[in-house]
């Protein structure tokens, strides 16, 4: 039986200064919304034919995964589960992260600060979030709105890494550099084996 997953990262995001704000890091992620021009462009995506007949629609627990996939419900509610959520720092404040943070979690699968996740636990947590979903929605079509790091980890479970740049299924380009807002990964799936990886590039044109 065959399921397709549409991988997507939320789109663009509002930038805030935060005054008089004792949250941590992590609270101040989650409250993050989305831009004008982010809800435009959710907006806009969620217009190609490709999302019309999407089955169920989940997103992470931060406000501009959620804020996002509201645009392709079509009456349904948003199903909300925290794993599909970006990786947690593991520090209180962007000051604490160190230079090289950004770099290194691409690169080594255990690294990670304070009590943050590595790049290997943040794959494990998407993936058996995936496998769930999955399980319980076989044959169905399902748009998941996620994080672009969180993304890239979980990838990185069937695609190799070129030149520290490229995401490569079967000699595939599947990302580039970065995962852009609502940049969409199409997951085929026939039972729980995967069996093809596309970018839908054409969403963003």
């Amino acid at each position: 039986m065959i399921t397709t997953v549409y991988l997507m990262r939320h789109s663009i995001t509002e930038k805030v200064n935060y005054l008089d704000d004792n949250d941590n890091l992590l609270v101040k992620n989650q409250k993050q919304i989305l831009t004008i021009e982010g809800e435009e462009l959710a907006r806009k995506v969620s217009g190609n034919k490709i999302f019309s007949n999407i089955d169920i629609v989940i997103a992470s627990n931060y406000a501009r995964a959620m804020a996002t996939a509201k645009y392709f419900t079509n009456g349904k509610s948003i199903n909300i589960i925290k794993d599909f959520g970006e990786r947690l720092f593991g520090v209180d404040d962007y000051s604490d992260i160190p230079d090289d943070f950004y770099k290194r979690q691409l690169e080594e699968d255990d690294y990670k600060i304070g009590k943050g996740e590595s790049q290997r636990e943040v794959r494990e947590r998407m993936s058996m979030a995936l496998s769930r979903v999955i399980n319980d929605n076989r044959g169905k079509s399902i748009l998941i709105v996620s994080h672009g790091t969180a993304i890239i980890f979980l990838l990185k479970k069937w695609c190799s890494v070129k030149e520290n740049k490229y995401l490569l299924y079967k000699n595939k380009v599947i990302l580039e550099n970065n995962c852009k807002n609502c940049e969409t990964i199409r997951l085929v799936f026939n039972n729980k084996e995967l069996i093809e990886i596309d970018n839908m590039k054409e969403l963003l044109i």
